[in-house]
């Protein structure tokens, strides 16, 4: 007789049987998994037993509501060596046998999705970043504003700039330090404004706080690694220029503190300043 599609590869199968010799107990052990106990006949004397009520199924294992003595005649019949419903082994099930939005993803997505993969390359918990004096401190006249105990493994810190002004100097110095005290030398650092630049070795340099120049904007300063840092910053000052630049130092051991004070060493007149740091 003609047939539309593929041609069978089996055109006849046979049920399996297992003979079980019991031994007094409710337990056996199956030839075959199976993933049900409707996909076995179990007889017991000839008699057959209902499925899930006298015996239940769990891959290979046969557990019996009963105990089956040596003397009773005992066996099974494979139903689903030709009609069993597949259970896949583990790790066997490809992207191609899984339709679209089958699977609910989002509330299992933990930790850092790379950016190849469709994420930021960010933190996804915003508990990695602190931001320390929510409101600023002021630092009307201070000679420096200090942020201490900072945790190990700083990843990034940003310093936060407001209306900050210094009398006549020049600009505004961002220290590092560790338990041994601010590192005051070593720094590589530089800040341009619109009719020039000046350098320092002393700390961050980020130039503005004379006079009518008092600074707004911010200061980054990334870990690279073995305590080396680098900085960058944008500020405005004057209410009308910009000024840019940035810098990198070797800390020598582990940052725990950093300090922003005026080049000369004076006192602020002005502003507030806060910090942000991510671990």
């Amino acid at each position: 007789m003609a047939y539309i599609g593929n041609e069978p590869s089996v055109n006849f199968t046979s049920f399996a049987k297992q003979d079980i010799t019991g031994d007094g107990t409710a337990n056996y052990t199956l030839t075959y998994a199976v993933a049900n106990a409707n996909e076995i006949e179990v007889f017991v004397n000839n008699v057959r037993q209902e499925p899930t009520e006298a015996y239940t199924v769990s891959g290979t294992a046969l557990s019996m509501t009963g105990n089956v003595a040596s003397t009773d005649d005992f066996y099974v019949i494979y139903l689903g060596k030709a009609l069993q419903t597949t259970v896949p082994p583990d790790a066997s099930v490809t992207n191609a046998k899984i339709a679209n939005s089958t699977i609910d993803l989002t509330s299992k997505v933990t930790g850092i999705l790379p950016v190849a993969n469709g994420g930021t390359g960010l933190s996804a918990s915003v508990d990695n970043i602190t931001l320390l004096n929510s409101g600023g401190v002021s630092v009307s006249g201070n000679a420096e504003v200090d942020f201490f105990n900072l945790p190990s493994g700083v990843k990034r810190i940003q310093v936060n700039f407001y209306g900050v002004s210094g009398g006549s100097d020049i600009g505004a110095l961002i220290r590092l330090g560790t338990s041994s005290g601010l590192k005051s030398s070593g720094y590589s650092s530089i800040s341009h404004w619109g009719t020039g630049g000046n350098s320092d070795g002393s700390g961050f340099f980020v130039y503005g706080t004379g006079g009518s120049n008092a600074i707004s904007g911010i200061a980054t300063i990334n870990h690279m690694g073995s305590n080396a840092f680098v900085s960058s910053h944008s500020i405005y000052y004057n209410n009308s220029n910009g000024a840019f630049g940035g810098g990198k130092v070797d800390l020598g051991g582990t940052l725990d503190r950093l300090r922003v004070q005026l080049v000369s060493g004076g006192n602020f007149d002005a502003g507030l300043i806060n910090i942000n740091y991510e671990l």
